[in-house]
Order: C-alpha cells, then sequence, then structure tokens
C-alpha cells in the first residue's frame, strides 16, 4: 500500500491509497490511482489553461509537427505550477509521492524524486475524433539510465501520469490503452478525480472520442529521471509570471512565431513576433519592477513610523 497526500481543511495530510489498482496481475509497471484529486480541484486545475493549441507530435525543435492523423487534440504548458498556484502544487506533490512507488519496481528502484523531477503539467483536450496513435512517451528501455541532457526531454522521462479531468461512458471511447511486455492490453476508461500512472518506456493509444459533443480533457504529468535544468526550471516559471502579467497565453505566443517560421515571409513574421514577445517582456519586468519597489517603500514607511513611535516622549 502506497503512501499519498491529500488536501484536508487547507493542509497536506499523509493518507493510505487502498483504492489503489495494479492493472497486471505480475507486471509492475502500471497501476490506477481511484481518486487523487475532488471535483473542487479539478475545475480550478481546468481553469489554469489560457489557450489550447493544436497539439504537436515528434518531441521538441525540428522534429516536432502538426499529424492530425496521430495526434488529433489541443493542448497547453500550465507554466504557473510552481510558482503561483497552490492547489496544482498540492496535486503535483501527490503525482510525485504516488510516481515513487511505480519508480520501485522500475530499473531504477534508488532514485529519489524531488520538485524538480516533474515537467510543467500539459493539459490536453480531446474533441470528437480526438485521438492518439500508440507512441510511448519515454526513448529508455533497458536499464542503463537515460539521457538527460538539455534537450533529451522524451529520453529523460520515467514514470507518466494522466490525469483524467472529466468521466466519459464506456461508449463514448476515449479511452487510454496500455500494452504489457506479455502482449496483453489494459484499458482506463476516464473518470473524473482518477490518475493513471505508467512507466514511459510502455506503449499507449488515446482512443477515439466518439459521440456528438463528448469530450476528454486530462493533464499529462511526466516524472523525469534527473531533475529539470535551472533555466527551464526557473524559465518555466517566469513564463508564469508574463501569463500572469499579461493576461495571455505563452503557447499562444509560442505558436503564433512557430506558425510565422513556416509561413512564405517568415524573416518578416518572425522578426514581428519577437518584437512583440521582447514588449511583453519588458512590460512584465517594469511591471514586477515597479511591484516590488512599492513594496520596498511601503516597507520602509512602516519601519520609519515604528521608530518614530518608540522614540516620541510621553507627555504628562
Amino acid at each position: 500500500m502506497m503512501a499519498i497526500s491529500t488536501l484536508v481543511g487547507g493542509q497536506i495530510l499523509p493518507t493510505a491509497l487502498a483504492s489503489t489498482e495494479w492493472l497486471h496481475a505480475t507486471e509492475r509497471s502500471a497501476f490506477l490511482v481511484d481518486t487523487i484529486f475532488s471535483p473542487a480541484e479539478g475545475t480550478h486545475i481546468a481553469s489554469l489553461a489560457h489557450s489550447l493549441q493544436p497539439a504537436y507530435v515528434g518531441g521538441l525543435g525540428s522534429q516536432s509537427h502538426l499529424d492530425r492523423s496521430i495526434r488529433d487534440a489541443h493542448a497547453t504548458i500550465l507554466f504557473q505550477t510552481w510558482w503561483k498556484d497552490p492547489v496544482l502544487k498540492n496535486v503535483s506533490l501527490r503525482i510525485r509521492l504516488a510516481a515513487a512507488e511505480l519508480i520501485q519496481q522500475s530499473a531504477h528502484p534508488d532514485l529519489r524524486l524531488g520538485d524538480w523531477h516533474l515537467e510543467f503539467p500539459q493539459m490536453v483536450r480531446y474533441g470528437e475524433g480526438g485521438h492518439y496513435v500508440w507512441h510511448a512517451d519515454g526513448g529508455n528501455v533497458g536499464g542503463e539510465p537515460p539521457r538527460c541532457g538539455l534537450f533529451d526531454w522524451v529520453e529523460c522521462r520515467v514514470v507518466t501520469a494522466i490525469l483524467y479531468l472529466n468521466s466519459l461512458p464506456e461508449g463514448a471511447g476515449g479511452a487510454t490503452a496500455l500494452r504489457f511486455a506479455d502482449g496483453s492490453v489494459a484499458r482506463v476508461q476516464p473518470r473524473e478525480g482518477s490518475a493513471l500512472f505508467f512507466l514511459s518506456t510502455m506503449k499507449h493509444t488515446g482512443e477515439e472520442v466518439r459521440g456528438t459533443g463528448q469530450h476528454k480533457v486530462i493533464v499529462n504529468q511526466w516524472i523525469r529521471f534527473r531533475p529539470l535544468p535551472a533555466p527551464v526550471y526557473f524559465g518555466g516559471g517566469f513564463l508564469g509570471v508574463l501569463e500572469s502579467v499579461t493576461g495571455g497565453s505563452v503557447m499562444e505566443m509560442f505558436a503564433t512565431i512557430e506558425g510565422s517560421m513556416r509561413s512564405r515571409h517568415s524573416v518578416l513574421a518572425v522578426a514581428v513576433a519577437l518584437l512583440g514577445s521582447a514588449g511583453l517582456l519588458m512590460i512584465a519586468t517594469v511591471v514586477a519592477i515597479t511591484r516590488c519597489a512599492h513594496r520596498a517603500a511601503l516597507a520602509a514607511r512602516l519601519l520609519r513610523s515604528s521608530v518614530r513611535r518608540k522614540i516620541v516622549p510621553k507627555t504628562v
């Protein structure tokens, strides 16, 4: 039985999850947590997505591309995880604690997870007809430690967690199917509040969502063999600040730049996009400095006022 955390009365308290279910009789590579967040927490997490963009496949950089025959979905990265949102931070802690149990059954049982071992969460929405063909999230299948350079995102993943933000009836499709080493397949139907954990090297698929008006919303959380590089970690935190200050979507900005680079007039379009991005960064920096200066001035006034009250003699 694993230890995990839950939010009770605003506090994170450890509890035992007897409802954790291993999905294979003998292979300890995937399990389902019946409830890892409350309906209120799920509603809150869903509200954090500013703008969902068409989901890419193929990893990072020049290999990424849009192909709806492979992945038909919309996605965004929740950059506000670490620096601001307490609900998402608490849920991420439960994910880390649950993932630690799965890692004990992996080729790296001595791995100890910290906050930086979690990538920024990715929210994904699959509408009617949405799907993701068979694939694996991690590239290392042997017992050797995976590559974890600055750009080795896929290779560095050891555990995948999928959080289901809504439920789908059996006839509506949308199940996550996992293929085990012996060739058997387990299917998990989306149910609000549950979470599926599996080793990132496992082949899996998001089955097609069927039925008019049906949709599936999930949050992907990948756990890494090595912590996130500091520039990525703090850079993501800054992007969260940028989103909060400007009220805009960083992923939408990135999509604009990406689209510009693929257009005929890419040089001009990229220049315009970069100038816009620089403007947003300048605005965010000025606002942050102004806020800090205001707080420092307020603290100085309070300090001077306190000193004056102490040195003024009492009158009889």
